[in-house]
């Protein structure tokens, strides 16, 4: 967990959690499961058989098509999510004075 970061999870509340979700979708063969990566991992993760990037928030004019086929042409070739594209009217990296 990074230094002044909130802690969403415990050891308690992810159980619960993670029980109703399975519980929720247990069904469903259609979810892809991600690690949104939304805090700091520590310890080892497995890879999964495609690539994701988000192209929202850090900048204006990038192109999300070469960022997705940067993507694509890693190897070994893999499908590519843009797993969160910018907003509409969302400032660049938060700033109210810069709206995407």
């Amino acid at each position: 967990m990074e230094k002044g970061s909130d802690i969403v999870f415990n050891e308690y509340n992810a159980l619960v959690y993670g029980r109703w979700i399975g519980a929720r979708y247990r069904n469903a063969s259609n979810l892809v499961w991600i690690l949104g990566r939304d805090r700091r991992l520590t310890g080892t993760i497995g890879w999964l058989d495609f690539n994701m990037l988000q192209s929202g928030h850090a900048m204006r004019d990038k192109r999300n098509d070469d960022m997705v086929r940067a993507g694509y042409n890693l190897r070994p070739v893999k499908p590519v999510l843009d797993g969160e594209p910018r907003y509409d009217n969302h400032p660049v990296n938060w700033k109210p004075e810069d709206l995407g």
